[in-house]
Parts: C-alpha cells; structure tokens; sequence
C-alpha cells in the first residue's frame, strides 16, 4: 500500500513538472509573439508614413501635369528618383525588413528637415538574430536620434553606418546634438529611464540591451558632434 501511495506521489509530482514546464514554455512563446507582433506594427508604422510622403509626391506631381508645368514636374520627378537612388545605393544589406526601415527612417528624417547618411557596406547574411528583433533594436536608436537631433538650432544631422568585422556586425548610430557625460550614458540603459530631458536619449534603451543580452551589446559613446550609439551583433559562425 505505502509503495502504491510512493509511487502515486511521485506520478503526480511529475506530472505536476511536466505541466510547470508546459506553462513555462507556452508563456515564453506568448511573450515572444507579442513582441514579434509589436515589432511588426513598428514597421507597419513606418511603412505607413512612407505610403503618405509617397502620395505627397504623387499630388505634386499631379498638380503640376494639371498646370501644364511639364518640365517642372519632370524636374520634381528626378529630383525624387536620385534621393531614393542614392539611398538604395548605399544600403546593400541582404536584410529587406533592415533595407525597409532605412528608406522609411530617411523618409522621416527628410520630412523633418534632418540629414540623414546611410553607409552600409556589410550584406549582414551571417546574422542571428530575428530580423523583427533587430528592427526593434535599431528603430529605437534611429528614433532617439531623430528627437535628439530635432532640438538642434544647428546642422540637424543622423549618420546610420553598417559594417562588420572577423566576428561581428556593428550598426553605428550617431547625431548632432547634446552630448552625455560618463554618468548620463552610465543610467541611459537603466530600466524605467525614458531620460527625454537627457538630449533626447534613453527612450526604451533598456529594452534594446535586453534584446541584444544573448546576441551582443549596445553602448554609447560621447563626441564632439553629439552622441553615438552603437550595437554589436555576433556572427552565427563565431558563436559555434
């Protein structure tokens, strides 16, 4: 009877460890979902604002054809062509979702009277982290700059730098503007700083260290101009 009763017991309690892990793994999957989903309206976001700034320059056009101004809407029409051509030129990642947030984020920034530089010379085919993970990450530091840069009475600029090394990519992040001291850029990656006061940095900073604790890092570092952000990103075969 006791042996019975034992191994009841011990049934029962695995059978208890095998629905905690069940739960456990079902909760991991839900939190990684929701994440992916809001990753997913961050880039529909952004794509919704590229689909109106297209439609802008579509009226434009349009106005000038009614007014029979041809050779100024020609000249609009190339103007357009050679700013997203130039753009396209120096984005040659194999990423499209990466490729996608770029065009967006320069939309952005042009509509905001920002300068906004992209030099990609890595094609980043080696990367292992999800891409929405990464759109995240970098989305919010592109994001963060854009603010920073916006108090600028000066040279309002954002330079987005790509490239990678034996082991790992690095996507730089920099602005004009106010720079942080050693402190500031110490507590900017704290949980529950949002430090709008800070320059315009630390708005979800936290969340992107978070991300990137399995994959790499993200540290800032002060420079004359402003700030620069930059997150570092293993390579898939230097981390077998």
């Amino acid at each position: 009877m006791e042996i019975r009763l034992v191994f009841l017991m011990v049934c029962a309690n695995g059978l208890l460890l095998v629905i905690n892990i069940f739960l456990i793994s079902k909760w991991r999957q839900n939190k990684q979902q929701i994440k992916a989903y809001q990753n997913i309206e961050l880039l529909n976001n952004d794509l919704r604002a590229q689909r109106h700034d297209f439609l802008n320059h579509l009226q434009v056009t349009y106005g000038l054809i009614e007014l029979k101004e041809y050779e100024e809407a020609s000249r609009y029409l190339n103007q357009i062509y050679g700013k997203i051509n130039q753009l396209n030129n120096n984005i040659k990642t194999e990423k499209i979702a990466i490729n996608a947030l770029l065009q967006t984020k320069s939309n952005e920034a042009e509509q905001k009277g920002i300068r906004f530089i992209v030099n990609a010379s890595s094609n980043l085919s080696e990367i292992d982290m999800e891409e929405w993970d990464l759109c995240g990450c970098l989305s919010n530091l592109i994001d963060n700059a854009l603010e920073a840069t916006s108090k600028v009475e000066e040279e309002k600029c954002v330079w987005i730098k790509v490239f990678e090394d034996m082991n790992s990519y690095f996507f730089e992040v920099s602005n004009t503007g106010e720079s942080l001291n050693e402190k500031e850029i110490t507590s900017v990656f704290k949980e529950g700083i949002t430090s709008k006061s800070q320059a315009g940095h630390g708005l979800g900073l936290s969340l992107v260290k978070k991300a990137l604790k399995n994959y790499g890092d993200v540290w800032a570092t002060s420079a004359e101009y402003g700030m620069i952000f930059t997150i570092k990103i293993f390579k898939a075969t230097s981390k077998a």
